[in-house]
């Protein structure tokens, strides 16, 4: 027998992913937030995490811990189906995308990254303005 989900809420919200998603050949391509390379989902508490982490989190029937990553079987970032995300150590999942690591230019802006985060990922000033700008904007939208 599964333990009890310890977060009610995330079945809920794994379901409405899988609901909205496209089936595209053997994946379940997730339409949330298309403007992205990866689906985002929110979450109570004004949380914002990847769709596919929700996803796999529900099939594992316990949070996924942050020392671990989600790594998807198909390479489809925006896939949430299920039997293709398996959770890992990041230690783990870098090395599985080292190739990817050492790009030197933001694939959606085409300009160098200004730096690398804590984990190793290139970080691309105009995308993180645009974040920014987005994140501002819905709190405007929700404080009226």
């Amino acid at each position: 027998m599964r333990p009890a989900n310890p977060t009610p809420v995330l079945p809920r919200v794994a379901q409405r992913i899988l609901d909205t998603a496209e089936p595209r050949g053997d994946c379940l391509i997730s339409l949330l937030t298309p403007s992205k390379v990866r689906p985002l989902v929110w979450l109570p508490g004004d949380q914002q995490t990847f769709a596919y982490r929700v996803v796999a989190a529900v099939e594992l029937n316990r949070p996924i811990e942050a020392d671990e990553d989600v790594h998807h079987l198909c390479e489809t970032r925006r896939c949430v189906e299920p039997t293709h995300l398996v959770v890992q150590l990041n230690a783990e999942h870098q090395e599985l995308h080292a190739v990817e690591q050492r790009q030197a230019t933001c694939s959606v802006h085409g300009v160098p990254y200004a730096f690398r985060n804590e984990r190793g990922w290139g970080v691309c000033r105009a995308c993180a303005r645009e974040g920014t700008a987005r994140y501002r904007a819905r709190k405007r939208g929700l404080s009226l």
